[in-house]
């Protein structure tokens, strides 16, 4: 047991769920820290009917460290076998943590979250689990209807915004069908407060492929803004300072820009001859979704530009 110096109502909470001799009147724990209670608080807390302390056994620090070993030992083989031992097992781990621990937070103010052990929603949370999602620079890609127990997870699609939710297609072996995994959010005209109708379509399929880099955990940076897009191609002088609020459409050389400078993330462009069709790039679209997945703008000199997702 490790905290004796903390009180006697830790002591007494922790007591509760130890090996309790009845017949002898004596809980058995060991005190697994350096600061144990001292021969003048002994009859103190032999006086509250804790424990006999005079039969407790007070281990010198680095002989308690072996005995512990095999347990603990055990204790993480357990945790990986239950919770890490696949890939599904990590992502309903995972689906499980959202569910039980984040989900019945999500009205609580930010203040509320990642609490600690005197917080009274400790109750909700018994491993001090965080409550705000992790980000990681390098992520796997699921396969999520083969993996994911569909039964036990949970769909948010946040009000302001449109979640594309990709359906598992099947019975469908006539054509091979190409398309992207994993998440990303739809941006549109008239988000966010803009009326950026007829001339923002590049701005927003640029958010749409940004959003999918935020939603793999390859950054923590939120969605740019439409003024933040201007100010970012403003900072690399591609554009003059008279851009910043403007209404001036962008292409697929600055949604590259924007995407280089804020991500790291290089884009490959690709040019239709006005004598060709689309048709003539569609093998190479078709590899890039089997290899990356990514969403791709799909843009045209004049016209408004889309997001192409499979």
């Amino acid at each position: 047991m490790r905290g004796a110096r903390l009180g006697g109502g830790v002591l007494a909470h922790t007591i509760l769920g130890v090996d309790y001799d009845k017949e002898n009147d004596v809980a058995k724990f060991l005190v697994l820290d350096p600061h144990y209670p001292g021969e003048e608080n002994i009859s103190v807390i032999q006086s509250k009917g804790w424990c006999g302390w005079k039969t407790a056994n007070f281990w010198k620090k680095g002989t308690f460290y072996n005995m512990c070993l095999p347990m603990k030992k055990s204790c993480v083989r357990y945790l990986y076998n239950r919770y890490f031992s696949s890939i599904a097992d990590i992502t309903n781990t995972v689906l499980d943590i959202l569910n039980q621990r984040v989900f019945p937070h999500l009205s609580k103010p930010y203040e509320h979250w990642n609490i600690g052990p005197e917080s009274h929603l400790v109750q909700h949370n018994p491993l001090f689990l965080q409550m705000t999602s992790p980000r990681w620079q390098d992520t796997y890609v699921l396969p999520f209807s083969e993996i994911i127990d569909w039964k036990r997870a949970a769909l948010v699609i946040p009000e302001a915004e449109i979640s594309s939710v990709v359906d598992v297609v099947k019975d469908m072996s006539e054509k091979h069908i190409g398309e992207l995994r994993d998440q990303l959010r739809f941006f549109h005209y008239r988000q966010q407060g803009e009326t950026d109708d007829g001339w923002g379509c590049a701005y927003r399929s640029l958010q749409t492929l940004y959003s999918w880099f935020l939603l793999e955990g390859f950054t923590s940076k939120p969605v740019p803004t439409i003024r933040e897009i201007q100010e970012t191609l403003v900072y690399i002088q591609d554009k003059p300072p008279k851009f910043l609020g403007s209404r001036d459409w962008i292409g697929s050389t600055e949604v590259s820009f924007v995407l280089d400078t804020l991500l790291g993330v290089t884009s490959r462009i690709l040019s239709v001859a006005a004598n060709e069709t689309l048709l003539s790039r569609v093998h190479e679209l078709s590899r890039h979704f089997e290899t990356h997945g990514t969403p791709v703008m799909i843009g045209e000199y004049g016209t408004l530009c889309h997001s192409n997702l499979e």
